[in-house]
Parts: C-alpha cells; structure tokens; sequence
C-alpha cells in the first residue's frame, strides 16, 4: 500500500484492488482482502446487478490509519453513488474496521444501500463508525435489504442542522 508522511508516523492510503470473478451470479467478484473492500466503494455507483461474495474473514484493522485516520471510505457514499449489488457475506466476518468521518453524513462500512441493494450473511466485529446523519456500523442510510447480518460496534453520529 502506498504511505505518507504525517508529523513523522506512516499513515496507511486505501488502496483499491480488483477482485477476482466478473460480477455475475455464476462468478461474483471474490472479496479477501481489504484492497477488495476499497474497489467496491471506489466502484459503488457501477454496481447495481452485480455480485460480491466474501471469500473469508477480514482483519481490517489497519483502516484506523487510513486516509488521515478518516478510516475506510464508505461503500455508496451518496444517494448518487449507492451500492445497488448484491453483497454476500458469506457467513464471515469483518474485524475492527474503522470509519472515523465526523463531518461526513452516510457512514458506515456501506454508506448507502440503494433500493436494488441487498447485503446478506455479513459480521462486522469490533467497528467503529463516527459520522454526521445517517451513521449505523454495517450500513449509514437503507433503501434495499439488509438480512441475516450482526454487528458489534461503537456507532456516533451527530445531528448537523445547517
């Protein structure tokens, strides 16, 4: 991954990596790593019927030095750029991942999930989501489905009225 240099600590970048597969039902692309989670966000408005299935367990705890410590970039950031896939956790779980966007409205690992969304058989473990309005763990802001999914987390957000 590519670093900076802040005040003399390395701070780690989100880096996006192509998965493997083609997004289609018979071949989802195969999320096991961190750099997948990253591509998905930095793909999220091309998403819509496309599949994604999580190959294993994923320690993401080095997103607490992401960005800045802003953390990982949200999967669907806006309500232009919702995650419209389909998303299956596959029974595995995804430990200490970070989003620390206290300015930011739609946080969580998925920042918004659009109406032909659906998220399914996911964990997260340990998270931490910090965020304006619309802040939940596992998905800010809902417009599709969400099932089958658990979550342990330390969740704020705060209201910006203007």
């Amino acid at each position: 991954m590519a670093a900076a240099w802040i005040a003399g600590n390395a701070v780690q970048a989100q880096t996006p990596v192509l998965p493997a597969g083609s997004g289609t039902v018979g071949d989802p692309y195969q999320i096991s790593e961190l750099g997948h989670l990253a591509w998905m966000g930095t793909n999220a408005a091309l998403s819509s019927g496309q599949y994604f299935t999580l190959q294993n367990d994923i320690d993401a705890s080095a997103t607490t030095n992401w960005n800045g410590g802003a953390g990982f970039m949200p999967i669907g950031t806006n309500d232009s750029a919702r995650f419209e896939g389909c998303f299956d956790g596959n029974g595995k779980v995804i430990n200490g991942l970070s989003v620390n966007r206290p300015l930011a409205a739609y946080v969580g690992f998925f920042g918004v999930v659009g109406g032909g969304g659906l998220v399914k058989n996911l964990g997260l473990a340990g998270a931490f989501a910090r965020g304006t309005n619309y802040v939940g763990s596992l998905v800010g802001y809902n417009y599709g489905t969400v099932m089958d999914c658990h979550a342990t987390a330390s969740v704020s957000g705060y209201i910006n009225l203007g």
